[in-house]
């Protein structure tokens, strides 16, 4: 079954750059709809808020980084999409998204780190393969795409 509509997350790393170049090439070969999501966990970002970058600095770039630079493979591939910039833990962010929309599936990159220390504490990654009610797609870090980027310009 083809997914109607799939949630990526992205934080700007190079592996959410991959898991939402996979759900771009995916997206457009299947006519899916994307829904990227980013997350702030406030518990963690405290001291982000505080000055002198202030609140709405660091913020207003991650929405304007999400609405233009992280999605551009989906624009670029003609693909309809939507971002949701979400206040809570990553992986409880994500989750609570694809359920949202009713997604079919969830993209998440992942750095392949996968020690004991991520296995104890709960990398994202980790926590949403064993947690989501959604298939889940994880992109290796290694994973590149089938047309360049470099060749997909003019």
């Amino acid at each position: 079954m083809r997914p109607r509509t799939m949630v990526v997350g992205a934080d700007g790393s190079p592996a959410s750059q991959n898991a939402v170049r996979w759900a771009a090439e995916e997206a457009a070969g299947t006519g899916s709809r994307v829904v990227v999501v980013t997350a702030v966990d406030v518990n963690t970002q405290f001291a982000r808020d505080l000055p002198p970058t202030g609140l709405s600095n660091w913020r207003a770039e991650l929405h304007h980084d999400l609405r233009t630079t992280w999605v551009e493979p989906l624009v670029d591939a003609g693909v309809d999409h939507a971002t949701r910039f979400v206040e809570e833990a990553a992986a409880k962010a994500i989750m609570g998204v694809a359920d949202e929309e009713g997604a079919d599936l969830i993209v998440i990159g992942t750095h392949g780190h996968g020690g004991l220390r991520d296995r104890l504490l709960g990398s994202v990654s980790y926590r949403i393969i064993h947690l989501a009610r959604q298939p889940v797609t994880v992109i290796p870090p290694d994973w590149q795409p089938a047309v360049p980027l470099a060749a997909t310009g003019p």
